[in-house]
């Protein structure tokens, strides 16, 4: 009787979705590793702006080097040689890790850093985190003061921040969107280029509140 019962119970479970599931699945090779689930598939671009709150462990000894480089060329006048600002540019090339580089050519541990970071994540993700590079912490006072004075003397740059700023969020490709946000950041950041705590202070919240730090500027602009 216990046999009939058993051969029974075998057979439903052989045609439940589970096991059919299991058996069509081919079992890996001796020594090979199991494909990875399609969700580990990564795209083809990242909107590497929204990784700059905890940049990749390669690159994080990046930031003090780039933190004083912005300082060493704040200046008025013409954009220095060895300032950041030269490498948002072209930030997915060559060019733009060569004049990150320059900044810091006196400093050959600085330089190796920077060419390690590019190697690990790419030139453009090393760009990135120049643009975010910052010694403080986020303070919107000081931002909002330094926006007034942008306001009535560099009107235009904030203009243009906010139009490649909302182009960026409504672009259809990721690279698309990395392009228009730097291009926001450098309209930003060169108004500003003389005065190194007002550039230390937006690139510290654009880092960690970015939609905050641009409603900020749509509110300085409606006022």
């Amino acid at each position: 009787m216990l046999r009939p019962l058993l051969a029974v119970a075998a057979l439903c479970l052989a045609g439940s979705p589970a096991v059919a599931q299991r058996r069509t699945a081919p079992p890996a090779s001796p020594g090979q590793a199991p494909a990875a689930p399609a969700a580990h598939v990564q795209p083809l671009g990242r909107a590497l702006w929204r990784e700059m709150a905890a940049p990749r462990v390669e690159c994080r000894a990046t930031v003090q080097y780039l933190t004083w480089q912005w300082n060493r060329y704040a200046a008025a006048g013409p954009v220095p040689q060895g300032s950041p600002l030269n490498a948002f540019t072209n930030p997915t090339t060559q060019q733009a890790l060569e004049a990150l580089v320059g900044g810091v050519s006196h400093n050959p541990q600085a330089a190796g850093v920077y060419r390690s970071c590019a190697a690990a994540a790419g030139i453009e993700y090393l760009v990135w985190v120049a643009a975010t590079a910052s010694d403080r912490q986020c303070d919107m006072a000081v931002v909002n003061t330094n926006l007034s004075w942008q306001k009535r003397n560099a009107l235009v740059s904030l203009n243009e921040a906010i139009r490649h700023w909302n182009a960026g969020r409504i672009a259809k490709t990721v690279p698309e969107e990395n392009t228009h946000v730097l291009a926001a950041l450098e309209q930003l950041y060169s108004a500003v280029r003389h005065n190194a705590t007002a550039g230390a202070a937006y690139r510290a919240c654009f880092r960690e509140r970015p939609e905050e730090f641009f409603q900020a500027i749509r509110t300085i602009l409606a006022g």
